[in-house]
C-alpha cells in the first residue's frame, strides 16, 4: 500500500477532476459497481451550466486547461487502457471550455498553444477554432439579441 498525500489543485475550479484520479491512480485496489446512481447539480455548482457566467474568463481557462493537461498524458499511457473510456471523456468534457475562453478573450493564450485540444474539442469549439472571427461575429448577434 503506497503512502502518499493527495491534495485539491489550488487556484482551480473543478479541482475534484485532478484529485479523484489522484485517488484511483493511487488506490491498491478498485472496484466497480452496477448500480443506478443519482447526481445531483445545484445551482452554483461550476457543474451546473448557468454558473459558468459566475466564474471570470481567466479562471475558467485556466482550470480547464489544467485539467486537460493532467488527462492527456494518462490517456497516452498504455497501463491505463482499463479506464481508457472514462479518460477519454473527461478529456472531451475539458477541452472545448479554454478554446470557448480564447475566443471572448484571445489576450488568454496564443491560439497555437490550443492545438492539442482540438483532437477532443466538441465540433462548435472546433469551428471557433479554425474561424475566430466568424464565431466571434456570432456571439456578437446572439448577445444583441439576448438585450433586445
Amino acid at each position: 500500500m503506497r503512502n502518499r498525500q493527495l491534495f485539491f489543485v489550488e487556484g482551480i475550479i473543478n479541482e475534484d477532476l485532478i484529485f479523484g484520479f489522484e485517488c484511483v491512480l493511487n488506490a491498491p485496489k478498485i472496484c466497480f459497481f452496477n448500480a443506478n446512481v443519482f447526481y445531483r447539480i445545484r445551482i452554483g455548482s461550476i457543474s451546473h451550466p448557468k454558473s459558468f457566467s459566475q466564474h471570470k474568463l481567466d479562471l475558467l481557462f485556466r482550470s480547464y486547461l489544467t485539467n486537460f493537461n493532467y488527462l492527456l498524458p494518462l490517456y497516452e499511457e498504455k497501463r491505463y487502457k482499463s479506464i481508457k473510456t472514462l479518460l477519454k471523456n473527461c478529456l472531451i468534457a475539458n477541452a472545448s471550455m479554454p478554446i470557448s475562453c480564447w475566443l471572448k478573450d484571445p489576450s488568454l493564450t496564443e491560439k497555437r498553444t490550443l492545438k492539442p485540444l482540438l483532437r477532443f474539442a466538441r465540433p462548435k469549439a472546433k469551428i471557433a477554432y479554425y474561424f475566430p472571427f466568424f464565431a466571434r461575429m456570432v456571439i456578437k448577434i446572439r448577445n444583441w439579441r439576448k438585450n433586445d
